[in-house]
């Protein structure tokens, strides 16, 4: 349940809202950052459209949830003048410099939006993540205080195939036991969202953050790897659509 005083920030979003649509600036895309979305848009047949406002249906039948708030209006409202700036808003342009996808920006959306409707709520919820199963670069990254400037070398076909499939163990290991995974597959069985997510709707330091960088990491040394762009599309589609869910279902 949501605290009844908003922050600044969260009350910049709410007003941003009926405007995003025609404010949102959208990035150019090259041909190789373009290419998640295009991948996507052949696989389900452009059923997936990013820009609508309310929900659709993905190949798997799941519901999928689209942000009505532009990745620049949560960026800009983390970064408020006058209002105490977000713990997390120099990760979020951070995250953003380093991937070009509009996607990419639902995601960042959705996760900023709940990291404010976390910071109050009143409800009880475990302080950190899972590390089982955990790339080791999450583990460094936290010992360089979650630097900026820190960044795991990902360089090599085979260290980010590696990075890649241990992250795939991590994200299934943060997930409730309701949600089970396809036999030999990434992927899990469809479902409408609904459950309980506590035990990876966390916020702060220890919590979300650690999955959106992760995947920033990862897409930022797969430029040039059609393969690993082509496997992290559908993982940040899976974790847009989880973000998108737990949200709905925080602010009901």
């Amino acid at each position: 349940m949501l605290a009844k005083s908003l922050t600044p920030e969260v009350a910049l979003l709410e007003a941003a809202a009926d405007g995003a649509a025609t404010a949102h600036k959208a990035k150019e895309f090259s041909t190789e950052n373009d290419l998640e979305d295009k991948d996507h848009d052949a696989d389900d047949g452009g059923a997936d459209n990013e820009d609508s406002d309310s929900s659709d249906h993905n190949s798997k039948g799941e519901c999928v949830t689209f942000n009505h708030y532009s990745k620049k209006s949560s960026i800009d409202a983390a970064k408020t003048p006058g209002a105490e700036e977000s713990w997390y808003a120099q990760h979020l342009e951070h995250a953003d410099s380093l991937v070009a996808s509009k996607h990419w920006g639902i995601l960042l959306a959705n996760w900023a939006s709940l990291e404010e409707d976390l910071a109050n709520s009143e409800e009880n919820s475990p302080s950190r993540l899972t590390s089982k199963n955990h790339p080791i670069a999450i583990h460094n990254w936290v010992k360089h205080a979650q630097s900026l400037t820190w960044m795991p070398n990902l360089s090599d076909a085979k260290g980010l195939k590696a990075y890649s499939d241990k992250w795939h163990e991590w994200w299934a290991a943060c997930q409730p036991t309701w949600r089970v995974k396809k036999p030999n597959s990434n992927e899990f069985l469809p479902s409408n969202g609904q459950g309980d997510w506590s035990i990876l709707c966390i916020g702060g330091n220890n919590g979300l953050l650690l999955h959106v960088m992760a995947l920033a990491w990862w897409r930022n040394a797969s430029l040039h790897n059609v393969k690993e762009t082509k496997r992290w599309t559908a993982a940040m589609k899976e974790v847009s659509w989880v973000l998108g869910h737990m949200l709905t279902l925080h602010r009901k």
